[in-house]
């Protein structure tokens, strides 16, 4: 997909399907260490590993809580201490994967790896930019309104919330290198100038060996499952 193409998607507002009453699960934890809460339902408990995620759920942590979840789509998620996720849209059509998947994170620090939908489905909201994927793994710091996103493998596509018109001040990074943004600006630097982001804190991303336990592959027999919404974390 051409950069333009997956810059305009960046933009493109969130609106979400009105939510089941029981939403499908989209996800698992597949580890979880310590304090980690799931919001979601209407009420807020701990979550443990085997535990089933939704869209419009929401995943914190204190500072000894750490969470690693899998999706159906084999996307993987590791959530770091005193962080907050919200699995805002999720849009899957079946064998074909997901066809929006949009994170809202606020705080703390996280790393992100895509799964089988086309690259332009996945997207992270975060209070400084708007992180766009292309097939790869990264990982992401959020203090404030300024962003780190740290790309290990494949590229990013990260414009700042409010940037010029034109996608100006958008940004494309590379395996080896990182994106620093303020909420108007991004810089690209190598990422070995720079403090580890994951040294002991991070649990490591879930394996993709074998089906996600609890039969949550099945979800794909539903056809279409479209759940999510733009409101903020």
């Amino acid at each position: 997909m051409k950069a333009g193409a997956i810059l305009a998607v960046l933009t493109t507002t969130a609106i979400g399907a009105p939510a089941a009453l029981a939403a499908p699960a989209i996800g698992e934890a597949t580890d979880v260490a310590r304090n980690t809460l799931l919001d979601g339902q209407g009420a807020r408990r701990p979550i443990e590993r085997g535990d089933a995620v939704a869209a419009n759920n929401t995943i914190s942590t204190d500072a000894q809580g750490r969470a690693a979840f899998r999706f159906v789509d084999d996307t993987r998620l590791s959530v770091g201490p005193n962080s907050s996720v919200r699995l805002d849209k999720f849009v899957f059509d079946g064998d074909a994967g997901p066809s929006s998947f949009v994170i809202r994170a606020t705080k703390g620090v996280l790393r992100f790896s895509t799964g089988r939908g086309e690259h332009e489905a996945y997207r992270i909201q975060t209070p400084a930019a708007t992180i766009g994927v292309r097939g790869t793994d990264f990982d992401v710091k959020i203090d404030g309104e300024e962003v780190r996103v740290s790309v290990t493998d494949g590229e990013v596509v990260l414009c700042p919330n409010r940037g010029r018109a034109g996608f100006a001040d958008c940004v494309e990074c590379r395996a080896g290198f990182s994106i620093l943004s303020s909420r108007t600006r991004a810089r690209i630097v190598p990422t070995s100038s720079l403090p580890q982001i994951r040294a002991g804190s991070l649990l490591p991303l879930p394996s993709l060996a074998g089906a996600l336990p609890g039969g949550l592959q099945g979800i794909g027999n539903l056809g279409q499952a479209a759940v999510g919404g733009a409101a903020g974390a």
